[in-house]
């Protein structure tokens, strides 16, 4: 029996009508949910600050949404082919992915659908219980990706808000060179455990790719920004790794 505060959380459940694999679900739903409604939140404030419609405020003080430090001034150099051509696929399947998740899971009473579940990863000989707390361990570690993604952003706006031009170098960036990025790749491999399905594997695999060929590209734009290419360049020096500490 589990028990939390004295109530037998297995006796609730059981009084509820609601499965063991469906409170499970329910766990995963609800991780899955609280980065959707961050992503789509982050995009909205993305988007006013870009586009501001008259009346609404310019300035990245005034909504909040940082802007990156420096202004690429210097050489520029278009993207490579294969970066561009990937980047709208990734961003798609970051988004989409779980949003379907989402979508079809509560329309199904916490289960997923059965297109769905026919890309689920392989059985294990794990019983219900190591399989649940290994689903739900997954679900903690996304909530830690999502505050590292919170980190980057205050990292960021510290960085864009200061009286001379800098770039962030604290916080998850004392880590790696690319934090954003970091978490947003390893958020689609605690997917694929929360939920048991190899769909977001393959977009983590598309989005590995990708990163390969357009962050070499992004770090020769920020070497030789003229306000913070000198920064930039010591700062590599001293954080080494770009998404993984020691290995990438």
């Amino acid at each position: 029996m589990v028990y939390i505060a004295g109530i037998d959380l297995q006796d609730c459940l059981r009084n509820s009508g609601i499965s063991h694999a469906q409170g499970v679900e329910g766990i995963v739903w609800f991780t899955t949910f609280a980065g959707v409604f961050r992503g789509f939140a982050s995009h909205a404030r993305t988007h006013r600050h870009r586009h501001p419609k008259h009346g609404l405020p310019h300035s990245s003080s005034d909504t909040g949404v940082p802007q990156a430090p420096g202004h690429n001034i210097g050489e520029q150099q278009p993207a490579p082919l294969v970066a561009r051509v990937l980047s709208p696929v990734v961003h798609a399947a970051i988004i989409l992915t779980p949003t379907v998740y989402v979508v079809g899971t509560a329309w199904g009473a916490m289960e997923q659908p059965e297109w769905f579940s026919n890309w689920a990863l392989p059985d294990t000989d794990l019983g219900v219980g190591p399989y649940a707390a290994l689903r739900t361990l997954a679900c903690v570690a996304n909530f830690g990706l999502l505050y590292v993604l919170r980190r980057t952003t205050q990292e960021i706006r510290a960085a864009a808000a200061s009286e001379k031009p800098s770039i962030p170098q604290e916080g998850p960036y004392s880590v790696v060179r690319h934090p954003q990025a970091a978490a947003t790749l390893l958020s689609q491999v605690t997917y694929a455990l929360m939920w048991w399905n190899s769909i977001p594997l393959a977009s983590a695999a598309a989005g590995a790719l990708y990163l390969a060929y357009h962050l070499p590209h992004e770090e020769h734009l920020k070497e030789t920004d003229l306000l913070t290419g000198t920064q930039y360049v010591e700062y590599k020096k001293r954080v080494t790794s770009r998404l993984i500490p020691y290995i990438w």
